[in-house]
């Protein structure tokens, strides 16, 4: 699918030194939440799924990825950050069926090919080049099994220039339509701060059709 034109790019930020400078910095990013995001916890309330196989790719410090690992699936969280990646395993390491490691979600070898039962977007599609974006749907695709799903908070808003670089419903629904169906798609009322009345929640089930070995 072609980028929306009004998408550019200021900063470089599939380079690990800008996110690791980032975790550097003394004030956590502006992302860092210190728990799992709301609109996450409260759609896994709602869904109330099965113990499965969960992906996280952009794990961050690894909040998200503990909850999930805490409510009994077994989580696989990576990161492109190694500052992140040593975050996260700080506070969460000690969970048995939790793995964290540093890997680039672009390039996660044929072991996790048809893996995940499910994978978790949240704040990774806004923060890669707008480019990849296509690319990175793809690899979702790969990483999951047949009829596997995806549970995704997206930022829905004008934002051109840095990350998270913004999107909107539009855009979402043509690059996913073709390989998920959607069960799920809603803004969520309760979103804080800058977030408020921007997070879309989508869970949708990958098409059968799909093929996930190319």
């Amino acid at each position: 699918m072609q980028l929306p034109s009004w998408l550019s790019t200021e900063v470089d930020t599939s380079d690990t030194q800008f996110w690791s400078e980032r975790y550097r910095a003394p004030e956590l990013p502006p992302w860092e939440m210190g728990r799992p995001t709301p609109a996450l916890v409260d759609a896994l309330a709602q869904l109330k799924l099965n113990k499965c196989r969960i992906l996280v790719p952009g794990c961050g410090s690894g909040h998200d990825a503990a909850y999930l690992a805490q409510q009994g699936h077994i989580v696989t969280a990576v990161d492109y950050s190694p500052e992140a990646v040593a975050l996260a395993q700080e506070k969460y390491g000690d969970i048995k069926n939790l793995t964290i490691r540093q890997s680039d979600v672009f390039n996660l070898d044929q072991n996790h090919w048809g893996h995940y039962d499910l994978i978790v977007e949240h704040t990774l599609f806004c923060a890669i080049p707008p480019q990849k974006r296509a690319l990175l749907v793809e690899k979702w695709t790969k990483y999951l099994n047949e009829g596997g799903h995806l549970l995704a908070v997206f930022f829905v808003k004008d934002r051109k220039n840095n990350p998270p670089f913004g999107a909107t419903e539009w855009e979402l629904r043509q690059r996913l339509r073709k390989k998920f169906e959607f069960l799920y798609w809603t803004r969520w009322k309760q979103s804080e701060d800058w977030k408020k009345s921007v997070e879309l929640v989508i869970y949708a089930k990958l098409w059968q059709s799909t093929p996930h070995f190319q």
